[in-house]
């Protein structure tokens, strides 16, 4: 029932000492490619993500969850990187990595101010507000009256210093005045 397959060989994985038959040849499969091309490839998708959003804070929704979990990845790698005493060959290339990071200002601490951040624009988008109401996500409600409070005190100078960065401040900018704009349009609908 079995039938073997003619076609010639692909040169690129046969070995030049031996010539193996047609049914002993596989293509290679992509999966298979060296870690560091598949490092090199998110780190470029990363720097792709900062150029576009300024910082590495990738959101664990919608298209980016890939990123997200190769983002997630490398804090996990930094933190055994950092408990790791041993001076083996790795470490060199761990060290190139995590200066590659640190460019892009990558922090390695875990937060998930990027997740409750990405979860208020989609309800922005959703409701044309920020007003989230009691029970439709407590969490995400309070989470945003927090940090708009932070924004607002130390804006008003009420605070001379503020726990957010300026990557997060720049973001709840971004959400207030995508609020402002949404609110606008709606009354100039109207």
């Amino acid at each position: 029932d079995s039938i073997q397959s003619k076609e010639k060989p692909d040169p690129t994985t046969t070995n030049k000492r031996t010539n193996p038959s047609p049914s002993s040849v596989e293509p290679q499969s992509p999966r298979k490619r060296p870690k560091k091309l598949s490092w090199d490839h998110m780190y470029s998708k990363l720097k792709t993500f900062h150029h576009q959003h300024g910082h590495c804070d990738v959101p664990k929704q919608g298209h980016t969850e890939p990123l997200a979990r190769w983002v997630q990845g490398q804090r996990r790698l930094y933190q055994n990187y950092k408990d790791d005493d041993d001076t083996n060959d790795t470490r060199g290339t761990a060290e190139e990595k995590i200066r590659q990071l640190k460019y892009l200002g990558f922090d390695f601490r875990y937060t998930p101010w990027q997740d409750y951040c990405h979860q208020a624009k989609q309800f922005l988008l959703q409701n044309g507000h920020l007003r989230i109401p009691k029970g439709h996500n407590d969490t995400l409600r309070r989470w945003l009256k927090r940090q708009m409070e932070e924004l607002y005190s130390f804006e008003s100078r009420k605070k001379s210093k503020t726990k957010l960065s300026t990557a997060q401040m720049d973001q709840l900018h971004s959400l207030r005045d995508l609020s402002n704009q949404m609110k606008d349009e709606e009354e100039f609908d109207e």
